[in-house]
């Protein structure tokens, strides 16, 4: 049987990420974490966000729409690690900026792990109560959207 074993900087990638997830919220960090070629797949609506720069995108534009408070905050459910793959299972309560929707989301990220960095995310979402479902289905759906013109607006001119 082949015995799997964390690697240091691995090991510093999960640890990293947990506290981003948990405590610090800080995208432009969790940018850091992402390989070059990373692929983001978001698995309810099954798109896929590919290289640094969609990644990356896609994590401050979904990490902008909300905040948290005391109440509703991540709080890690569950993560376990082979050394190569990470996953991590978490309740995300948030408040969605603007719309003032306080409502909590299931999440599971499906993590690969290449020296340090994360290069393929896939992300299981599940809503809870009937308008943060609402919200997230609409919101799920539009963020490629968001994604691509915020991309866009980000790029300098080519001149």
């Amino acid at each position: 049987m082949q015995e799997n074993t964390l690697n240091p900087v691995n090991e510093r990638l999960i640890q990293e990420y947990l506290e981003i997830a948990t405590v610090t919220d800080d995208m432009d960090h969790l940018s850091h974490l992402i390989a070059d070629d990373c692929v983001w797949i978001m698995m309810p609506t099954g798109h896929a966000f590919k290289g640094f720069e969609q990644v990356s995108t896609l994590a401050k534009t979904a990490g902008g729409t909300r905040v948290h408070d005391e109440k509703y905050k991540v709080k890690i459910l569950n993560w376990f690690t082979d050394g190569e793959h990470f996953c991590v299972e978490y309740h995300h309560g948030a408040i969605i900026k603007g719309l003032h929707i306080k409502g909590t989301i299931t999440i599971c990220l499906v993590c690969h792990m290449r020296e340090g960095k994360f290069d393929r995310i896939q992300e299981y979402v599940h809503a809870h109560g009937t308008l943060f479902k609402l919200v997230m289905s609409i919101g799920l759906r539009i963020l490629p959207l968001l994604v691509k013109m915020r991309s866009s607006r980000e790029k300098p001119s080519e001149e």
